[in-house]
């Protein structure tokens, strides 16, 4: 090992000026950027702008204000010092977020300005320096900020380690003690940054330990770990729960978050990335062959390569490249600081010795910034543009505030928030009490005055996404299951990776048939009363086997369906998917490709969907094929999914992604069956969408297929039938009547043909098939005013005479079906007992 990087090469220090400006240059750049001084401005104006990310930045204040136990009771990839991260907390909060914050810039201002200063006597590199400091502090202040949190970790696990060689003053010492107390907090924002902060001192301790010194350091980061836990009001034993949930949480990300083997990144873009790692690499090992002692320079090399191997990570397997990246160029950025400076005397060894760390660190960069030009779509220079404007007007306020002594205007961005939710996503609910929602939408229990929000322990069903996880959370309904559940099966445009619907805390769903009933639907949203006494439930063994990829294997015959749910079996599934060797190989440096269960249901149709390995192996519910929440609102009822039972299913994988798994995958399939009577009471808000939506599923011969639709003058929502289009539904008992509320969507654009006219028939069949009551009606709302609107029929039969409704659009007496684009947006029954 070499000498020249302990000591400075120049004796003489910088001109105290310019020690001055660099450091007020630090200090101007982290206070102002990094530090939420303005209020946050957050407003949810529909249920779709509450998305994923929104549900955890709302949910961890409740949490925090609630005091609830990061590791028995919640389960998260940010802990309970998360806030910190989002600046989203209500103004009791606010002043903790920004005391915190600003102690931290403080630390990362300090270590920028020493960094900056250390090539002493070399203005070029200071000045390099200082400029790609700029530019990583605008991509942290646009979000891809873990190179910001990563900051004093990477300084001690190679400024600090590399200075250890040598003496050191007291200076350095107080910057490596505030380094590490920094380090220590920010482990309780995210567990990364905890495993990234424990894995450094582990290697400080070791290096320490070699030197025959006390392990100061460690004690210190041990100790402040364990002041914040505490002062988050977290029990100090429930620590290594939350560490050991973590690792379980963060073992099946890259499975349960993948896009795909190439997906959202091609080859060239992960080629392009792996070489920039490898270049970092060349960089960090040029450094650490300048230290001192082998000890030194496998400490750095070690820190570079975790850095590098959790950056990897980051960007495969959590499909974050950008944050990976910023990653790494934090690291290179200390590292470049610490090349060796050219010797003033010939020195023997080679000259491209001297300068390939610092060329590989130009190719890192230039690989890198191919990588985000290639692989990111975001506007960065707008962003940093917008964020810089943003945070010079909240300066601005803040220094009128301070010298005008005038508080903040307005009202409580907090409340605001919440104002807005309610206002957006109203909860038409009388029921109050400990309250849950499925699976994502947090904001709507935490802003509804009547709930106290209690969750599960992955308390987003998304990231209950290894096989422990969705247990827990099936466990929490049979121990402490809230007063009240809202439940939402996603849409597909709002799901993630196209997951098949029922893995979304799959577990848990026998438990929420089994122990809740429909009180109400309400904003998409079925709302679940707890009943006093459970339905016992079952899961009784039906087939077992193991199955090819794309073999196709028979699941349920509506023809002997044993047990019933309002005439259909509901079929369990555990599908063990399991890797091969050379698949755990590969799993281990990259990731898994999808896997997709293909599903034929009984009225010929076919869906795709996407199975995580540990979700499948968790258990699902197959058949019959919920896909929205209408569906699960039937099975809650006991009511049969209209042709939706599974018949048969297929396990596939990507296109040569075979090898990644065994040739066989085993799967077990359970009739669910439920040792009791369901409630079936229909809440009136349900009884219309459920309505609609047998009319739709129950539709044919069509011209096109039926639709939701948002229709203006239809007084709800509607489901289009273009005329020709016929439908049927069954008429509940002791009915003796129907009022359908109907219509045909007229827009007129200047220069586009309209309707000339569609007919609606309508027939109340007994059962032999004979009509006991029957309407025609002609629409023609281009000629005739009044047919313009919603429409509402009538129809009387005596009591029970009726048994099915069927409703026929025709095409009008003309027939022709251009631009005839009728529509149902309501049907109700009269009945002479009370019910609905």
């Amino acid at each position: 090992m070499t000498a020249g990087l302990s000591t400075p090469p120049h004796p003489t220090l910088p001109h105290p000026a310019g020690r001055i400006a660099v450091h007020l240059f630090a200090w101007l750049v982290c206070l102002v950027l990094f530090v939420p001084w303005e209020p946050f401005s957050r407003l949810i104006p529909s249920l779709d702008a509450l998305s994923v990310d929104e549900a955890f930045i709302i949910a961890m204040p409740e949490l925090f204000r609630t005091g609830a136990q990061y590791g028995p009771e919640v389960v998260f990839t940010y802990g309970p010092w998360g806030i910190l991260a989002t600046g989203v907390v209500p103004a009791n909060l606010h002043p903790v977020v920004l005391l915190l914050r600003a102690g931290i810039a403080a630390v990362a201002a300090l270590i920028v300005a020493t960094t900056i200063l250390r090539p002493r006597g070399r203005p070029a590199l200071q000045a390099v320096l200082a400029f790609s400091f700029l530019v990583m502090a605008g991509f942290w202040i646009t979000g891809i900020e873990q190179g910001y949190w990563y900051l004093p970790s990477l300084y001690l696990g190679l400024c600090h380690v590399i200075r250890r060689e040598g003496p050191m003053t007291k200076a350095d010492l107080a910057l490596a003690a505030l380094a590490t107390i920094a380090s220590a907090w920010i482990g309780l924002i995210k567990f990364n940054f905890f495993l990234f902060g424990l894995c450094i001192q582990l290697v400080v301790l070791l290096t320490d330990v070699a030197f025959r010194r006390p392990p100061a350091l460690f004690a210190l980061w041990a100790g402040t770990t364990v002041l914040a836990w505490a002062a988050a009001g977290q029990s100090l034993g429930n620590l290594p729960s939350w560490i050991l949930a973590c690792l379980d949480l963060s073992g099946g990300y890259a499975d349960a978050m993948s896009k795909g083997l190439f997906t959202p990144y091609g080859p060239p873009i992960v080629g392009l990335l792996l070489f920039g790692l490898l270049c970092f690499l060349v960089t960090a090992l040029g450094v650490a062959a300048r230290a001192r002692t082998r000890r030194v320079a496998a400490a750095v090399f070690a820190v570079c390569a975790l850095t590098a191997a959790l950056a990897w990570q980051h960007a495969i397997g959590g499909n974050q490249i950008e944050q990976g990246i910023c990653e790494v160029l934090a690291a290179l950025w200390l590292l470049v600081a610490l090349l060796p400076p050219r010797p003033e005397r010939p020195q023997p060894e080679r000259p491209s010795r001297r300068l390939w760390p610092a060329v590989s660190a130009l190719l890192t960069v230039a690989l890198f910034a191919a990588v985000v030009e290639g692989a990111s779509g975001l506007p960065y220079r707008g962003l940093i543009r917008e964020t810089l404007i943003r945070k010079a007007e909240a300066a601005t306020t803040l220094l009128d505030q301070a010298v005008s002594r005038r508080p903040h205007p307005g009202p409580d961005p907090w409340e605001a928030l919440m104002t807005s939710v309610r206002t957006s996503v109203p909860i038409a609910t009388s029921l109050t009490g400990t309250a849950d929602v499925y699976p994502q939408h947090t904001a709507v229990v935490i802003a509804h005055p009547g709930f106290r929000y209690v969750p599960r322990p992955a308390y987003l069903s998304l990231n209950a996404h290894t096989t422990n996880l969705a247990e827990r959370n099936a466990d929490h309904l049979r121990t402490a299951p809230p007063d009240v559940v809202l439940f939402q099966v996603l849409h597909p445009s709002r799901a993630v990776n196209n997951r098949h619907p029922a893995t979304a805390d799959g577990p848990s769903w026998p438990e929420l048939i089994a122990r809740y009933a429909v009180h109400d639907a309400t904003n998409e949203f079925l709302v679940l009363k707890r009943m006093e006494r459970p339905i016992p439930y079952r899961f009784v063994p039906m087939e077992s086997a193991s199955v090819r990829w794309d073999e196709e294997l028979r699941v349920d015959d509506e023809k002997d369906s044993g047990q019933k749910n309002g005439g259909q079996r509901l079929v369990w599934a555990r599908l063990h998917v399991r890797p091969s060797l050379i698949g755990r190989l590969a799993k281990a440096v990259y990731k898994a490709p999808h896997v997709t269960l293909e599903q034929t249901l009984a009225d010929g149709s076919r869906r795709e969907d996407q199975i995580v390995p540990a979700l499948g192996e968790a258990g699902f519910l197959m058949s019959p094929s919920v896909s929205d929440t209408l569906s699960f609102a039937r099975l809650m009822q006991g009511t049969a999914v209209p042709g939706k039972a599974v018949v048969s299913v297929r396990l596939k994988t990507e296109a040569w992604g075979n090898w990644f798994w065994t040739s066989e995958t085993r799967v077990e399939l359970f009739e669910l069956v439920l040792d009791g009577e369901i409630p079936r009471a229909l809440p009136a808000g349900l009884a219309g969408p459920l309505r609609l939506d047998d009319l739709r599923l129950n539709a044919g011969p069509c011209l096109f297929p039926p639709s939701p639709e948002t229709i203006a003058e239809a007084s709800g929502p509607a489901v289009l039938f273009h005329a020709p289009c016929a439908t049927r539904i069954q008429v509940p008992p002791n009915s003796h009547g129907a009022t359908l509320s109907y219509g045909m969507r007229y827009v007129v654009k200047p220069g586009e043909p309209v309707s000339d006219g569609a007919d609606v028939r309508v027939s109340a069949l007994d059962a032999a098939g004979t009509p006991v009551a029957a309407q025609v009606r002609v629409l023609d709302p281009t000629v005739r005013p009044e047919d313009r609107g919603e429409q509402r029929l009538e129809l009387s039969w005596s009591p029970g005479a009726a048994t099915e409704l069927r409703i026929n659009f025709g095409a009008g007496p003309k027939g022709n079906p251009n631009y005839d684009h009728t529509y149902i947006s309501g049907l109700a029954f009269r009945r002479d007992e009370a019910g609905r």
